[in-house]
This record gives structure tokens, sequence and C-alpha cells, in this order.
């Protein structure tokens, strides 16, 4: 449910479509009145980042506790699956090279 409430958040745009004043469609106002279009969409793109980073990290939390109450160990924190990943890239490219 979480990762569905995220994609919803990423997606809103199409709330536009039904008539809801979202960020995207406030940002396209105020663009197109103050002609100010780049600056008015990177505070926008930066607001959509922030709000999707601080849900994924709630998210992260809300997910090792309910893991802990069922008996899941969580073996990585977010932040060491980050960086696994990149520590799985460089041994991948790694080998491929001596390859």
């Amino acid at each position: 449910m979480p990762n569905i409430f995220n994609g919803l958040m990423k997606a809103t745009s199409i709330l536009s479509i039904i008539g809801v004043a979202e960020v995207f469609l406030v940002a396209q106002a105020i663009s197109s009145a103050t002609f100010r279009t780049f600056e008015i969409f990177i505070v926008t793109a930066i607001y959509y980042l922030a709000l999707t980073t601080i849900w994924t990290f709630i998210q992260a939390g809300i997910e090792r506790k309910l893991n802990a109450q069922v008996g899941i160990v969580d073996q990585m924190s977010f932040v060491q699956r980050l960086t696994r990943t990149k520590q799985t890239r460089a041994t991948i490219t790694q080998r491929t090279q001596n390859a």
C-alpha cells in the first residue's frame, strides 16, 4: 500500500484532468502569469522530490516496525541497501572488465 501511495503522489498530474488543482497545474498558472517558467518548474520538481523522498523514509520506518511485530528481521537499512547496490554495480563492472 505505501508503494501505491508513493506512485500516486508521483503521478498527481493526472488529477488535473479530473479538475483538482494540484501542484503542477498551479505551477503552470504561475508561470504563465510571471513568464518565469524555468524557475517555477524547478521549484515544483524539488517539491515533488522532497515529498517522495520524505515519504520513502516514512514508508521504510513503517515497514521496519511492522516487520518487527511479525518477527521478520530487517537485514539492512534503506541506506545500506543503496550502498550495497553501488557495491554490486562496482563488482559487476570489475568482473566484466577482467573478462
